[in-house]
């Protein structure tokens, strides 16, 4: 599942993930409960992550946003849902 993910990333995120396993790991992590889920907001994906920060969540939602593999949308001004962009559906 992770190598045919990271395979449809775009080249610029592809050179972050090779530069960083430890990124690459939490990348993984996070499309892998949305693979699931339609959408969740995201202090719920930081609590089905544990072994992270909130910091290193966010940065890799980030980064999967920019690379166009999530959606980020903000329903109310308090929260963010996170879901995956059809992009990153397989």
């Amino acid at each position: 599942m992770s190598d045919h993910l990271l395979g449809q990333r775009k080249s610029k995120g592809q050179g972050r993930v090779r530069g960083n396993p430890a990124r690459a790991l939490i990348e993984v992590a996070v499309l892998s409960i949305l693979r699931d889920q339609e959408s969740m907001h995201i202090e719920q994906l930081v609590r089905a992550l544990p072994a992270y920060t909130w910091r290193q969540v966010f940065n890799a939602v980030d980064v999967l946003r920019k690379d166009a593999v999530l959606t980020v949308t903000q329903p109310d001004q308090l929260s963010y849902r996170i879901g995956l962009s059809r992009a990153g559906h397989c």
